[in-house]
């Protein structure tokens, strides 16, 4: 069975949806850090989900679509297969654009990913640090019979 490349191109374009709703999300997500909104940080993180099943159906069906050609090889790429399209297909120039636009995208998605990723990481750690002191158990102030237990800092000494 040959491969049919515009069902091939159908499935690239919905994966350029996903992929621009990927990126709104992500857009969302930086906003509600900024916005320091939590409400909306974690509503963005939770309509994610369903992006990414959706991006992950489609790239079983763009496998499945590809497992079809008349190629020893069954796992071969979309760039394989375009350099082996005749030129004549009427598809082959617009995959070819759909190849590049979803290559330019999905590199763009991952480095903001993952630089979004590195802030977060940093963001949290920088919020452990503030937190930490307060969150540190310090000893009673105050004795069983009233008196100061802890010694008063070196600021109060040096007025005396």
């Amino acid at each position: 069975m040959t491969v049919s490349l515009d069902d091939l191109a159908a499935i690239l374009e919905q994966e350029l949806v996903v992929a621009q709703e990927l990126e709104n999300n992500l857009t969302a997500q930086k906003q509600a850090i900024v916005d320091w909104n939590a409400a909306e940080l974690l509503a963005a993180v939770d309509s994610r989900e369903p992006w990414l099943r959706r991006l992950g159906a489609l790239e079983q069906a763009r496998a499945r679509c590809l497992a079809q050609a008349d190629e020893p090889d069954k796992n071969i790429s979309l760039r394989a297969l375009l350099a082996r399209a005749p030129q004549s297909a009427s598809a082959a120039p617009r995959l070819r654009l759909l190849q590049q636009q979803t290559k330019e995208i999905f590199t763009r998605l991952y480095a903001d990913e993952r630089r979004f990723n590195a802030l977060l990481k940093n963001f949290s750690q920088l919020i452990d640090e503030a937190w930490s002191p307060l969150l540190q158990a310090a000893p009673p102030t105050y004795g069983e019979n009233g008196a100061e237990q802890r010694p008063a800092g070196n600021f109060l000494h040096s007025r005396a």
